[in-house]
């Protein structure tokens, strides 16, 4: 791998890793049989073959393996970019020459990015290096980031849809729901603004749904108070279809639907918030 040290791209990705190691992404072209370039995904048959191996993982209920492709798919071009734009005003460029590394259990762990270009603002303490390109202002660098998603997740969620019986909207939904999530996750993580990230990250909705017609549910803000104060979560505006691998019996109090799921009653979900912020051993 061809790295590229003290660029803006290079500083914010170390960052992120250091702060999550989930967030794990690199700079230039990487080596090994996991690594998957995003512009032969679909054209190389990676993701049918994907798709039909979480089919038989999830018992033949391809509506469930489209949701979870999709959401991993999505993920890959989310969590970095979003939380780079909410910590530091910054956006790698996401596009062509993007590659995911797939995990042995199927979802994508890591990025890497061909190019170092990044969009700033102007006030940026690296505006002036090379690979920064400095926009007008925040609600331009939210409208790139949304353009350049539609343009490159369109194709793998419409792949998607042709091989699972899982529609669009729902595809899209989950978009909606990644973006705001990662945004308020990384603000708990470091203590910053959580109603600050909610607005940037409905900004990015904002205009990623005037290009997008099929993003119709996103999700609502569900603040949470507890003894350190109040943290910010969402609920989300499209189910992730998890219930329908639980065994047990489908209880919106219980443990079949994740704790941000629409179809879970809130005061159960404000009390395993609370407790999990309090208790999160």
């Amino acid at each position: 791998m061809n790295a590229l040290h003290g660029g803006p791209v290079a500083v914010t990705f170390a960052r992120l890793r250091h702060l999550d190691e989930h967030l794990a992404a690199e700079v230039g072209q990487p080596e090994g049989s996991e690594w998957y370039s995003l512009d032969t995904v679909v054209s190389g048959g990676h993701l049918d073959s994907w798709l039909e191996s979480l089919v038989r993982e999830k018992d033949g209920q391809r509506d469930v393996a489209g949701a979870y492709l999709g959401s991993w798919l999505t993920g890959a071009l989310v969590s970095v970019p979003v939380s780079a734009l909410v910590l530091e005003r910054r956006v790698p460029h996401v596009g062509a020459g993007l590659w995911l590394h797939r995990h042995q259990e199927g979802w994508f762990d890591r990025v890497a990015f061909a190019s170092a270009r990044v969009d700033v603002l102007a006030d940026d303490p690296q505006a002036d290096h090379p690979d920064a390109v400095v926009l007008a202002d925040e609600a331009t660098l939210a409208d790139r980031y949304a353009e350049s998603l539609v343009e490159t997740l369109t194709p793998l969620l419409e792949a998607v849809r042709r091989g699972a019986a899982y529609g669009l909207r729902g595809l899209w939904g989950a978009v909606a729901d990644d973006i705001t999530g990662t945004a308020l996750r990384v603000a708990r993580q470091t203590g910053t603004d959580g109603w600050a990230a909610w607005n940037l990250s409905q900004a990015v909705l904002d205009h990623l749904a005037a290009r997008q017609t099929l993003l119709r549910r996103r999700p609502t803000p569900f603040p949470v108070t507890w003894r350190g104060g109040e943290a910010l979560f969402q609920v989300k505006g499209t189910c992730c279809l998890y219930y329908k691998t639980h065994d047990g019996p489908l209880d919106p109090d219980g443990d079949s639907y994740c704790i941000t799921c629409p179809f879970r009653y809130d005061d159960n979900r404000l009390s395993r918030l609370r407790r999990q912020l309090e208790h999160p051993e």
